[in-house]
């Protein structure tokens, strides 16, 4: 620490020291004392005096501040004592900021301090300027920690300062927003400069970027006498990109979220149309982006992508739908009906906005069959949940021959049956199926017979693992753990590429081994086997408790670069997208369809998926098994 104050004071910086672990605090005197692995509860020697080593940083001559961040129980009495910050060598010139975690009195849970503050600095807060303050982040961290009172203090006595001490650069600040003085994103910087170096090789790009004003110039010049159609074509398309984000951000009033705009973009996605080409099926963004980046970002997928490959309706009217529904926004909102009646998409953002809410109303209608009775191999009962949403419309119990064969007849039955039960909304179009991870290992539900068609000809197949289902007591807490990754999954792993972590054929050699690594938490991430094991279904038994998300191969040939790059693409539009795949592998095998290399490299893949949808109806349905008889139909 104090080569730090050193190296901080040699150059004028800010230092910031984050404690974060144990602390702890004398009743009698409410200073907060750091713990290292060698300290003792009770004992001050071998502790550090936080408010004290603070206040060593921030009076050190030539230092530019100090900024403490303090996630410990009784954060609060990391507070330095007033005769020290009057004080002092720089007699009272002190700039010092201290955002803290809890009361002097509290507990601090779990570093939910810690990660709530990284999600603020990564996601920003919108409407707070170019940088946030410790006391600015106080305030919102008190939106989301409810059991821990945060608290801050910022003093800034220093008459030679020329800003205030602040802790991050805003990501949503002013100078990130706006399709006026915004620049071209990722997807428009490359089509334009392939369009230019094959139209306008002699035409030098702008020193200040892409700004719409610069679009519209270039756009003139190739719309003149050098027709030049293409750079004129990608021109336009972003200068429409650019009204756009200016029109959302300004209807969005700083609501849009980095989460719904992924989800956004995933929709997207699947407008385009099988067979398209694999250029145009890359709509992961770069890693890193802010809203307004990521925002930018989803318009361009929409005009530069969906609209090359003809999605059907007009792409940025499914975009613009496609924000308002996953960030909570009103399509019928005076601003953002301005927008579509100037781009002349008024009633196609109305039908966009239709659509999504038949898809979303047919999504929510699903059918979950359980195979959780199987105890060595096929089950001699079904469970079938008919779920509209978070409702369960019906639960049956279903018997069945305890073969292969058996389970398949009544699956197909059970099908039929829940269409029946919605006929004006037949059929169910998404199915989940639970089973042993044994089953997961060698069965393949979606070929099975439904009527005419195999089960994944019409219908979305989802694997779930069925001890997810009803847990066991020695796995009593993983589908919390789960959801926590699922989180951090979304929030941490977000960049480019499918965030897996792939296990060989050493570590999964050797079950006790197995447990005892995946038992440290090493894994964080969607657990892959990037080759299938003779011992398959027990190493998925290991496995699947500590991720998820898993994957493995359907054959002997593993997983190579051309598997992992497919998910890399995929990635966003799964689990869903397997059925996809496997449907699209079968009528390679029987029709000229349209080739796609990267769905075909899919269906060499399967997964047990876990999602928060699943999660909750899980949790829903331990609370259900605990109060109700089997055959009570329930409501969440």
């Amino acid at each position: 620490m104090e080569q730090a104050i050193r190296d901080a004071a040699e150059v004028g910086a800010v230092l910031v020291l984050g404690f974060l672990g144990h602390g702890q605090s004398p009743k009698a005197s409410p200073r907060l004392h750091y713990m290292a692995s060698d300290s003792k509860p009770g004992e001050l020697l071998g502790s550090i005096d936080i408010g004290a080593l603070l206040i060593r940083a921030a009076d050190h001559p030539g230092i530019g501040g100090g900024i403490g961040l303090v996630d410990t129980c009784h954060a609060g009495a990391a507070l330095p004592e007033s005769s020290d910050l009057k004080g002092g060598f720089s007699m009272g010139a002190t700039r010092l900021s201290v955002l803290m975690a809890s009361a002097a009195h509290q507990k601090a849970y779990d570093l939910d301090f810690s990660r709530t503050l990284t999600r603020l600095i990564r996601q920003g807060l919108p409407g707070r300027g170019p940088t946030l303050r410790a006391a600015t982040l106080k305030l919102a961290l008190g939106e989301s920690l409810l059991k821990q009172n945060t608290s801050v203090l910022e003093l800034d006595g220093s008459p030679d300062a020329t800003e205030e001490l602040w802790i991050t650069v805003n990501a949503r600040r002013p100078d990130r927003l706006g399709g006026r003085t915004g620049r071209t994103g990722p997807l428009g910087e490359h089509d334009l400069s392939e369009a230019m170096a094959a139209e306008l090789p002699g035409h030098s790009h702008p020193p200040g970027g892409w700004t719409r004003t610069a679009l519209e110039e270039l756009h003139d010049t190739a719309a003149g006498p050098v027709g030049a159609l293409w750079v004129e074509d990608v021109a336009g398309a972003l200068i429409r990109a650019a009204d756009t984000v200016t029109a959302v951000e300004d209807w969005a009033e700083g609501e849009l979220t980095l989460t719904g705009l992924r989800k956004a973009l995933r929709e997207l996605s699947r407008l385009r149309p099988p067979g398209a080409g694999p250029e145009d099926e890359r709509s992961a963004p770069p890693d890193g982006l802010s809203t307004s980046e990521l925002l930018r970002y989803l318009v361009e997928y929409a005009v530069l992508r969906l609209a090359r490959v003809g999605s059907g309706a007009n792409p940025l009217a499914r975009a613009v739908a496609a924000v308002g529904i996953h960030c909570g926004l009103d399509t019928s909102d005076p601003r953002i009906q301005a927008w579509a009646r100037r781009t002349g998409c008024a009633a196609e953002l109305r039908q966009a906005h239709e659509a999504y809410d038949r898809t979303s109303r047919d999504r929510a209608l699903r059918l979950v069959v359980s195979l959780q009775a199987a105890q060595v191999d096929w089950p001699d009962s079904l469970l079938a949940w008919l779920l509209d949403g978070a409702d369960c419309l019906e639960r049956t119990e279903w018997a069945c021959d305890p073969t292969r064969a058996g389970v398949e007849q009544r699956l197909a039955e059970i099908v039929l049956w829940a269409d029946a039960r919605v006929a004006e909304r037949a059929p169910v179009r998404h199915i989940d199926i639970a089973a042993p991870a044994p089953l997961l290992a060698t069965w393949q539900p979606e070929t099975v017979r439904v009527g005419p068609y195999r089960l994944g000809a019409r219908r979305t197949v989802v694997l779930r693992w069925a001890r997810r289902l009803a847990v066991p007591s020695h796995l009593t807490g993983m589908n919390e753990f789960a959801r926590r990754q699922l989180e951090e999954l979304d929030e941490i792993f977000n960049g480019p590429g499918a965030p897996i972590d792939w296990l060989g054929a050493t570590a999964t050699q050797v079950l006790d081994a197995l447990r005892e690594r995946l038992s440290t938490g090493i894994y964080r991430r969607a657990i892959g086997l990037d080759h299938r094991p003779s011992h398959l279904g027990e190493v998925l038994e290991a496995v699947l408790p500590y991720s998820p998300i898993v994957l493995w191969p359907r054959g002997e040939q593993g997983i190579a670069d051309d598997e992992r790059r497919c998910l890399d693409e995929h990635w966003d539009r799964l689990p869903d997208r397997f059925t996809e795949a496997y449907a699209h592998h079968w009528q390679q095998e029987y029709a000229d369809a349209v080739a796609d290399p990267l769905l075909d490299r899919l269906a060499r893949l399967s997964a047990a998926w876990h999602d928060p949808g699943w999660l909750d109806f899980c949790q829903r349905t331990s609370q259900h098994h605990q109060q109700h008889t089997p055959t009570t139909p329930w409501s969440a």
